[in-house]
Protein backbone atom coordinates (compact mmCIF):
# COMPACT_ATOMS: atom_id res chain seq x y z
CA UNK A 1 0.00 0.00 0.00
CA UNK A 2 1.27 3.40 -0.92
CA UNK A 3 -0.43 5.30 1.40
CA UNK A 4 2.19 3.42 4.77
CA UNK A 5 5.96 3.38 4.69
CA UNK A 6 5.69 0.08 4.78
CA UNK A 7 9.66 -0.64 4.44
CA UNK A 8 10.25 1.14 7.86
CA UNK A 9 7.29 0.19 9.97
CA UNK A 10 6.57 -2.76 11.59
CA UNK A 11 4.11 -5.21 10.39
CA UNK A 12 1.55 -4.60 13.49
CA UNK A 13 2.12 -0.56 12.96
CA UNK A 14 1.20 -0.82 9.16
CA UNK A 15 -2.20 -2.97 10.79
CA UNK A 16 -3.06 -0.50 13.17
CA UNK A 17 -2.66 2.32 10.69
CA UNK A 18 -4.14 0.58 8.02
CA UNK A 19 -7.56 -0.09 10.36
CA UNK A 20 -7.78 3.79 11.25
CA UNK A 21 -8.02 4.24 7.39
CA UNK A 22 -10.50 1.30 6.35
CA UNK A 23 -12.56 0.40 9.72
CA UNK A 24 -15.50 2.02 8.56
CA UNK A 25 -15.06 0.54 5.02
CA UNK A 26 -14.61 -2.38 6.55
CA UNK A 27 -17.71 -2.38 8.76
CA UNK A 28 -19.68 -1.56 5.76
CA UNK A 29 -18.43 -4.45 4.21
CA UNK A 30 -19.29 -6.77 7.20
CA UNK A 31 -22.92 -4.98 7.73
CA UNK A 32 -24.29 -5.11 4.11
CA UNK A 33 -22.35 -8.93 4.38
CA UNK A 34 -24.91 -9.80 7.18
CA UNK A 35 -28.07 -8.59 5.76
CA UNK A 36 -27.90 -5.50 7.74
CA UNK A 37 -27.43 -7.24 11.35
CA UNK A 38 -26.13 -5.55 14.38
CA UNK A 39 -23.90 -8.38 14.97
CA UNK A 40 -21.60 -6.26 12.36
CA UNK A 41 -19.63 -4.51 14.83
CA UNK A 42 -19.07 -7.42 16.59
CA UNK A 43 -17.30 -8.96 13.72
CA UNK A 44 -15.33 -6.08 13.09
CA UNK A 45 -13.98 -6.23 16.39
CA UNK A 46 -13.01 -9.77 15.45
CA UNK A 47 -11.54 -8.56 12.39
CA UNK A 48 -8.96 -6.07 14.18
CA UNK A 49 -8.37 -8.69 16.64
CA UNK A 50 -7.37 -11.05 14.43
CA UNK A 51 -5.52 -8.53 11.70
CA UNK A 52 -3.50 -7.65 15.00
CA UNK A 53 -3.08 -11.53 16.57
CA UNK A 54 -1.35 -12.19 12.94
CA UNK A 55 0.47 -9.60 12.26
CA UNK A 56 3.58 -11.32 12.05
CA UNK A 57 1.81 -13.37 9.08
CA UNK A 58 1.39 -10.20 6.59
CA UNK A 59 3.55 -10.23 3.86
CA UNK A 60 4.09 -6.80 3.16
CA UNK A 61 4.46 -7.10 -0.97
CA UNK A 62 0.86 -7.81 -0.91
CA UNK A 63 -1.99 -5.45 -0.59
CA UNK A 64 -3.01 -4.52 2.84
CA UNK A 65 -6.71 -3.69 2.36
CA UNK A 66 -7.04 -6.81 0.67
CA UNK A 67 -5.77 -8.74 3.30
CA UNK A 68 -7.84 -7.46 5.99
CA UNK A 69 -10.75 -7.94 3.74
CA UNK A 70 -9.85 -11.76 3.64
CA UNK A 71 -10.24 -11.59 7.32
CA UNK A 72 -13.50 -9.70 7.29
CA UNK A 73 -14.55 -12.33 4.98
CA UNK A 74 -13.36 -15.10 7.19
CA UNK A 75 -15.28 -13.64 10.21
CA UNK A 76 -18.55 -13.67 8.27
CA UNK A 77 -17.88 -17.22 6.69
CA UNK A 78 -17.18 -18.20 11.00
CA UNK A 79 -20.57 -16.12 11.43
CA UNK A 80 -22.69 -18.76 9.28
CA UNK A 81 -21.11 -21.38 10.09
CA UNK A 82 -21.30 -20.92 13.74
CA UNK A 83 -25.28 -19.72 12.91
CA UNK A 84 -26.04 -22.42 10.86
CA UNK A 85 -24.81 -24.90 13.76
CA UNK A 86 -26.79 -23.25 16.17
CA UNK A 87 -29.94 -23.96 13.91
CA UNK A 88 -31.46 -20.63 13.77
CA UNK A 89 -34.07 -20.37 11.93
CA UNK A 90 -34.55 -18.10 8.55
CA UNK A 91 -31.04 -17.41 8.59
CA UNK A 92 -30.38 -15.31 5.63
CA UNK A 93 -34.05 -13.45 6.39
CA UNK A 94 -33.83 -10.41 8.28
CA UNK A 95 -36.10 -6.93 8.11
CA UNK A 96 -35.92 -4.78 4.94
CA UNK A 97 -32.89 -2.40 4.58
CA UNK A 98 -32.05 0.02 7.25
CA UNK A 99 -35.01 2.94 6.89
CA UNK A 100 -33.02 5.56 4.87
CA UNK A 101 -35.38 7.97 2.95
CA UNK A 102 -33.20 8.51 -0.01
CA UNK A 103 -33.21 4.73 -1.52
CA UNK A 104 -35.30 4.91 -3.95
CA UNK A 105 -37.48 2.20 -5.52
CA UNK A 106 -35.55 0.41 -7.64
CA UNK A 107 -32.06 0.74 -5.36
CA UNK A 108 -34.52 -0.76 -3.00
CA UNK A 109 -35.39 -3.88 -5.05
CA UNK A 110 -32.26 -3.84 -6.46
CA UNK A 111 -31.17 -5.10 -2.36
CA UNK A 112 -34.00 -7.06 -1.85
CA UNK A 113 -32.70 -9.10 -4.70
CA UNK A 114 -29.36 -9.51 -3.35
CA UNK A 115 -30.17 -10.39 -0.23
CA UNK A 116 -31.57 -13.65 -1.31
CA UNK A 117 -28.68 -14.56 -3.32
CA UNK A 118 -25.96 -17.43 -1.39
CA UNK A 119 -23.82 -15.46 0.87
CA UNK A 120 -20.62 -16.35 -1.41
CA UNK A 121 -22.16 -14.01 -4.21
CA UNK A 122 -23.67 -11.15 -2.26
CA UNK A 123 -20.02 -10.81 -0.62
CA UNK A 124 -18.84 -10.47 -4.24
CA UNK A 125 -21.73 -8.19 -5.03
CA UNK A 126 -20.55 -5.78 -2.30
CA UNK A 127 -17.16 -6.26 -2.87
CA UNK A 128 -17.14 -4.88 -6.48
CA UNK A 129 -20.05 -2.39 -6.87
CA UNK A 130 -19.76 -1.35 -3.15
CA UNK A 131 -15.93 -1.27 -2.41
CA UNK A 132 -14.80 -0.68 -5.78
CA UNK A 133 -12.13 -4.18 -5.66
CA UNK A 134 -11.26 -5.00 -8.83
CA UNK A 135 -12.44 -8.32 -9.90
CA UNK A 136 -8.86 -10.10 -9.85
CA UNK A 137 -8.76 -9.08 -6.00
CA UNK A 138 -12.08 -10.32 -5.31
CA UNK A 139 -11.21 -13.88 -6.80
CA UNK A 140 -7.71 -13.79 -4.57
CA UNK A 141 -9.85 -12.83 -1.38
CA UNK A 142 -12.73 -15.48 -1.94
CA UNK A 143 -10.10 -18.49 -3.33
CA UNK A 144 -12.33 -17.87 -7.06
CA UNK A 145 -11.15 -17.75 -10.75
CA UNK A 146 -11.41 -14.65 -11.93
CA UNK A 147 -13.72 -16.19 -14.60
CA UNK A 148 -16.28 -17.73 -11.99
CA UNK A 149 -16.15 -13.93 -10.18
CA UNK A 150 -16.60 -12.48 -13.68
CA UNK A 151 -19.55 -15.28 -14.43
CA UNK A 152 -21.55 -14.42 -10.40
CA UNK A 153 -21.41 -10.72 -11.28
CA UNK A 154 -22.56 -10.98 -14.37
CA UNK A 155 -25.62 -13.39 -13.84
CA UNK A 156 -26.92 -11.22 -10.67
CA UNK A 157 -26.57 -8.17 -13.39
CA UNK A 158 -29.17 -10.22 -15.67
CA UNK A 159 -30.94 -11.13 -12.34
CA UNK A 160 -31.22 -6.88 -11.65
CA UNK A 161 -32.19 -6.18 -15.35
CA UNK A 162 -35.25 -8.78 -15.46
CA UNK A 163 -36.65 -7.89 -12.16
CA UNK A 164 -35.77 -3.92 -13.05
CA UNK A 165 -37.66 -4.56 -16.36
CA UNK A 166 -40.61 -6.96 -15.17
CA UNK A 167 -41.44 -4.22 -12.74
CA UNK A 168 -42.25 -1.18 -15.86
Amino acid sequence: MKMFDIKRKSNKKIIEEAINVYDNAIYNFIYKSLNFSEDAFDLLQETILKAIKYSKSYDKEKDIKSWLYKIAKNEINLYYKKKKRENIDNLYELDNLPQEKNINDDLKEIYDLIKSEKEEHRVIFYLYYEEGFKITEIAKMNDYSESNVKQILHRLREKIKIKLEVKK
